[in-house]
């Protein structure tokens, strides 16, 4: 069964008309009709189908996560809308975020205080490009003196940015420098003290082509 097909039965299961599905939508039932009219569509129009009928995306597209057999897991996924505190706590991020399913080779075994993040912005292109999602994992504070290379994800203060990491002078200075790969980005020096959280981008895991 493909997913547009998938959908009609969810809608039917559910008995909500197309009219209904177009107002949960915020879409002109014409859309909605062009939208089931496709045999396989984009992520971000998926998740949003994912959300407005209350369906785990991966029963959406077709992966049965009861299945012993099952190659995907999920996991937590965060807006960058959301504010830094979210990042804080791993707990309430698995409570109060979304699903994510991701092949269990991408998360090469870390089942744990694994997130996915949606980047926000083009500060980190070619890198990373705006709406890309990314795999992340904390870094133990006691850990954040030995940073010396690599992407960051960093909550500090109310804000939540994806850089790299510049310089570390954590030890003699309480700094972080970040900056990004876009040029028009630029960087910025990050006190120890402001900082809440710090994640490691791993890998991405699903982005368009620029």
């Amino acid at each position: 069964m493909n997913i547009s097909s998938r959908i009609t039965q969810i809608l039917e299961e559910k008995a909500i008309t197309k009219t209904e599905f177009a107002n949960l939508l915020g879409v002109e039932r014409k859309t909605v009709y062009n939208i089931l009219a496709k045999k396989d569509m984009g992520i971000q129009v998926l998740e949003k189908i994912s959300k407005v009928l209350d369906i785990p995306l991966g029963k959406l597209i077709g992966i049965d996560m009861d299945d012993p057999k099952c190659e995907f897991v999920e996991v937590p996924m965060l807006e960058t809308g959301a504010k830094a505190s979210f990042l804080e706590s791993y707990s309430d991020l698995s409570k109060s975020m979304g699903i994510y399913p991701v092949h269990k080779e991408v998360v090469a075994g870390r089942y744990n205080k694994l997130i996915i993040m949606v980047v926000e912005g083009n500060s980190m292109e070619p890198t990373l490009m705006n709406r890309a999602k990314i795999l992340i994992t904390p870094i133990d504070s006691g850990n954040w003196v030995y940073i010396n290379s690599g992407v960051y994800v960093v909550s500090f203060r109310d804000h939540i940015v994806v850089k790299r990491v510049q310089s570390n002078d954590i030890m003699e200075k309480g700094l972080l420098k970040l900056y990004s790969d876009n040029p028009t980005g630029g960087e910025m020096n990050v006190r120890v003290d402001d900082i809440g959280s710090i994640w490691k981008v791993l890998k991405i895991v699903d982005s368009d082509v620029n």
